[in-house]
């Protein structure tokens, strides 16, 4: 399974952030969502996450949702089924040991999947591979004036918009990026939410792999 957007009539939308959790950047991003009343989904490296455990877990007190970015941010494209599954099953043990709950989905590093690759990993974990169908290209650094209008732009029911709480434009986006789209009644859920589906952590996948990550990775 996999999706860039997801089909509804309700004026709802998922805004997603990826790259984190970032000690200095994402607390910034978590405050101005708190004060905008919005829910996100934050797609985070494995390796980060056992870096700034206070930080995930933070995340997920506040109501958000975690997905799987893999553990160390490779280029999977070129790797085979196996290294695939393993970066996938470190980032979801490394989640697990921090914040008591495994994700529910996953997005590649960079984007790049493979058709093959998000049926297996879907075979295998019981994972939906998670795009996006609004990019502001914040990663290019464009200014936070044009990430904005990009975000406002390609807001509607059902988008999923990609950003990243490591970058300075984003976050200095982000304010006229949340005011912008609420004021077109429109309202900020979770990826699961966004589905349907029950909160993430109430959807378990399959059995964790072992052995279980140390916490000095």
């Amino acid at each position: 399974m996999s999706l860039i957007e997801v089909e509804t009539a309700q004026p709802v939308l998922a805004l997603t952030f990826d790259d984190g959790p970032d000690p200095e950047r994402t607390p910034r991003v978590l405050d101005m969502l708190a004060e905008a009343g919005a829910r996100a989904t934050f797609f985070v490296i494995g390796q980060k996450v056992l870096r700034h455990a206070d930080l995930a877990r933070r995340i997920v007190a506040e109501g958000h949702e975690i997905g799987n970015h893999s553990f160390s941010h490779p280029y999977l494209v070129t790797q085979g089924d196996d290294a695939v599954l393993r970066e996938v099953d470190l980032a979801q043990r490394a989640v697990f040991d921090v914040v008591g709950h495994q994700p529910v989905i996953f997005r590649a590093p960079h984007g790049r999947f493979t058709p093959h690759q998000k049926a297996m990993l879907h075979a295998n974990r019981a994972l939906p591979t998670i795009g996006w169908n609004v990019d502001p290209k914040d990663w290019r650094y464009p200014g936070e004036t044009l990430i904005a209008e990009r975000m406002i732009a390609g807001a509607a029911p059902g988008a999923i918009l990609l950003a990243h709480d490591v970058n300075d434009q984003m976050l200095g986006a982000l304010p006229e990026t949340l005011a912008g789209i609420l004021a077109q009644g429109l309202e900020f859920r979770t990826i699961s939410a966004l589905l349907g589906w029950p909160r993430w952590q109430d959807r378990q996948p399959l059995s964790l792999p072992e052995p279980a990550l140390a916490a000095s990775a």
